[in-house]
């Protein structure tokens, strides 16, 4: 299909020698791709790399339609990046590209190109998987590419760009824009770009940066103003210049500002006074760099909504002048006047604790953009509380549709806890809506609590997926964590609270409960969807960790020696694709960003699922990006139904012969029992034993604390309706004591066993068994013979331990034995 040409490369070896011509003769087919391309710093001389290419074998596009596929460009490089060797260099300069006599000319400093020289390219976007596959991709390699945009007038265009790489725009060889679109493609949005372009010929050339895997990119040409208002929010999610302003008047007023580029478009504007209510300011066709302000009159200090039309769109942000501290002790003040039920009281909390991180001295940051846009988001809906408060209202929590942040006390602890929801505006108490979780990760979720982590930071993010969400009709839920994730079953037990709490205050269509999970989030979906087995419909992994495996061994307390048959238990993937109620689609584009799960990971569980399931779905590769994905997924989630739901949950490690392990206990509500008829010596052991515990309990769950009574508290019903950890033994602990018939462990002063195994005298123990009041309830023993050995077990971590028991002696950090207790089983049955 393709006509042959002749290109001309031309490379300099050195800057002193002669130069050396070369020409390479190439086939073209008639839909190309040109990379341009990058260079490298010799340590012993400077060498510089020329190449050039008439500009009428550019491929062109000519700009007569709303929207334009750019089809056909032209492809060269790839580079070694040039702050590889020099890192004061940005990387877009490893390749100089100019205009010289009709050619477009590329230069660069670096030796040569990798891997293969410089030889042009020339394929459609369709056919550019079977031309990178050639080459051995290294971090860090420069490429560029070329087409023609032929317009006939000078105007603006929106470059509209699906791309997970690093870039530079420039338009006839003008810097345009410089974007890491990473947060896009995470997102699913796309790029759009405003782009001038002259009458006539213009050379669009694209600078890409690539780190494990050749570029990607998909683009478009927009040319009717359509996407105007859309470009323009999407620059920053917002029209003005910043939403904080510390004086207001003349000094530092609401200007709106977005790209100058697009300076024909104009909204119209209403701004809302928070306090009062009031409409204050209120104007058609205001442009980029128009002042909010009603003749000379400026707008007084206070905080503000500000709401954006033009044509059908609409959307509307939050700002404030003067001292965000200021505004924010005003509405807690104004909010404390009023008496809350418990519900509204709790989701009064979240926003409170949300208002003061953000206002902590360590966060404060009126220079940031992110933090700006938190703090006036989390503001604004404070001051919504207030408004219909104000109004009469007393209910804020059921069926309110809209992007939340909500609260629940834990029924486990007591705790309380926090999760993001948000409700469609669809949405009616007459129809169940479907729900979509979205699963944390473990990387994201290590040192702070979830209204203080990265995740709840997230509110643009959240925002931006609730808009695809919205448009399928789906609600999400962000379910939090109440302990940094890592796969235990209380993790699970957690999720299943904050999802029972949505179902009290929405009409969630129970057979229509899906989740999402992206790198570990993955395998923690996997490990909520086997813990509870008949709750969902669907899970979605994307770029999936599936199963854990040994090499994480150095995050669990205990030996290696029963880690093997833990992770057997526990790893979820298997019995995923044994569930035939579960639908599966599974995502990976061939990415690699910090956490993410291999390639790898997802064939091989693909060729196991697809091996054993003939309804697998999968987008392997080049898979749909931007708003295209998240179409995908709701689409494909439209159609899952789960006919049977429930909510029962499974008993996965007792399945495996466990009869824990000691981990489990936390996964339900419990209270701590202190033994109170030891002799005052006796009693202070077990004080700091529980006190030891507390602490350890507090580092794992931030924070939280658990319920202690005395062994003379307990009632009957609380010993047969929760789990127990008896701390003493079965002389000082009048429950244990109690009980000590129906378990096999003997600790008092004639020394200890458990399940026929004797240990010293001088031993410390923890083990878990059944409540055999109430089979599906736990006993978790903590003690010793001599309660003063109490204290040898203070290397152990309950919260953190996989196996069902564990013995420790005087002057050994670990413990001297790991017991699983299969031999129990029958004995509990």
């Amino acid at each position: 299909m393709g006509v042959s040409k002749d290109i001309v490369l031309i490379f300099a070896r050195s800057l002193v020698h002669p130069l050396e011509v070369c020409l390479l003769r190439v086939s073209i087919a008639n839909a190309c791709l040109l990379v341009l391309g990058a260079a490298m710093i010799c340590a012993q001389e400077t060498k510089e790399t020329l190449a050039w290419i008439e500009a009428g074998d550019i491929p062109a596009i000519r700009l007569n339609g709303a929207r334009l596929e750019v089809s056909a460009c032209k492809y060269l490089g790839p580079w070694r990046a040039i702050f590889e060797i020099n890192g004061k260099i940005p990387w877009e300069d490893t390749v100089h590209l100019s205009l010289d006599n009709g050619r477009v000319v590329t230069s660069s400093s670096m030796q040569k190109p990798a891997p293969n020289g410089v030889v042009p390219a020339f394929f459609t976007p369709d056919g550019e998987d079977d031309y990178f596959r050639h080459y051995a991709w290294g971090n860090n390699q420069v490429s560029a590419i070329v087409f023609r945009a032929i317009s006939s007038s000078q105007q603006t265009v929106i470059l509209e760009i699906d791309t997970d790489n690093e870039l530079v725009i420039y338009s006839n060889f003008n810097h345009v824009k410089k974007i890491a679109p990473a947060k896009n493609i995470e997102l699913g949005t796309n790029l759009l770009v405003p782009v001038p372009v002259n009458e006539g010929e213009n050379i669009i050339a694209i600078k890409i940066l690539s780190t494990d895997k050749p570029p990607h990119m998909r683009l478009s040409m927009i040319c009717d103003q359509s996407r105007d208002f859309q470009a323009a929010w999407s620059a920053s999610l917002s029209f003005l210049n910043k939403q904080v302003f510390n004086r207001g008047g003349k000094q530092d007023p609401p200007i709106l500002w977005w790209d100058s580029l697009l300076d024909r478009l104009s909204l119209a504007v209403e701004v809302d006074d928070m306090k009062t209510g009031n409409p204050v300011f209120v104007k058609e066709n205001m442009r980029h760099g128009s002042i909010i302000r009603d003749g000379v009159d400026y707008l007084a200090e206070g905080f503000y909504r500000i709401t954006y039309r033009s044509g059908a769109e609409e959307v509307h942000e939050y700002f404030l002048i003067g001292s965000p501290r200021t505004v924010f002790e005003e509405v807690k003040n104004s909010l404390s006047g009023y008496s809350w039920d418990d519900g509204p009281r709790l989701n009064l909390e979240a926003q409170l604790r949300r208002g003061e991180i953000l206002l902590e001295k360590t966060n404060y940051d009126t220079a940031s953009r992110e933090w700006q846009d938190k703090v006036v988001y989390t503001l604004g809906t404070l001051a919504d509380f207030l408004e219909l408060r104000k109004k009469g209202a007393t209910e804020f929590s059921k069926d309110v549709p809209g992007l939340h942040i909500r609260g629940f006390v834990s029924q486990i602890d007591g705790s309380r806890q926090f999760y993001r929801l948000y409700i469609p505006p669809s949405y009616s108490r007459e129809k169940g809506v479907p729900l979509l979780l979205i699963m944390p990760t473990t990387i994201s979720a290590r040192n702070r609590p979830f209204i203080a982590s990265p995740f709840m930071a997230a509110h643009r993010d959240a925002v931006q997926i609730s808009r695809f969400a919205e448009k399928h009709g789906f609600a999400l839920l962000w379910p939090g964590y109440r302990n940094a994730p890592e796969g235990w079953t209380y993790e699970s037990a957690h999720d299943e609270e904050a999802l029972e709490a949505v179902e009290r205050d929405y009409n969630i269509d129970k057979s229509r409960i899906s989740i999402y999970g992206v790198c570990s989030g993955g395998f923690l979906g996997g490990r909520l969807l086997t813990d509870y087995p008949n709750r969902f419909a669907a899970i979605v992994y994307d770029r999936a960790i599936f199963d854990r495996d040994q090499s994480v061994s150095k995050n669990f307390a205990g030996s290696d020696h029963f880690l093997k048959d833990w992770f057997s238990a526990i790893n979820p993937s298997g019995r995923i694709i044994a569930n035939s109620s579960v639908n599966i689609l599974v995502l990976h584009d061939g990415s690699r960003p910090a956490g993410h799960g291999e390639m790898q990971l997802t064939e091989d569980f693909l060729r196991e699922a697809q091996g054993k399931r003939n309804d697998i779905k999968s987008h392997i590769g080049r898979r749909p990006a931007g708003v295209e994905l998240w179409d995908l997924i709701f689409g494909w989630l439209a159609h899952c139904k789960n006919n049977n739901p429930g909510k029962t949950a499974a008993d996965i490690a007792r399945e495996h012969g466990y009869s824990g392990p000691i981990s489990e206990l936390f996964a339900h509500p419990f209270i701590v029992v202190k033994g109170t008829q030891a002799d005052q010596d006796g009693e202070n052991c077990i004080e700091a034993a529980t006190h030891l515990l507390s602490e350890k309990y507090g580092r794992q769950f931030y924070g939280a604390s658990f319920v202690v009574k005395k062994d003379t508290e307990i009632t009957e019903d609380e010993l047969k309706t929760k789990s127990l950890i008896l701390i003493g033994n079965s002389e000082s602990n009048g429950i244990w004591k109690t009980l000590a018939s129906q378990l096999p462990v003997k600790a008092a002063a004639r020394g200890l066993s458990i399940d026929g195994y004797s240990f010293s005298r001088k031993s410390a123990f923890m083990t878990i068994f059944k409540n055999p009041e109430n089979r599906q309830n736990y006993l978790l023993l903590i003690g010793a013979a001599d309660l003063k050995n109490l204290s040898f077990a203070s290397n152990s971590d309950p919260c953190r331990t996989w196996v069902d028991g564990c013995v420790y002696e005087a002057g050994r950090a670990d413990a001297i034995r790991e017991i699983k207790l299969d031999k129990l089983k029958p004995m509990l049955e």
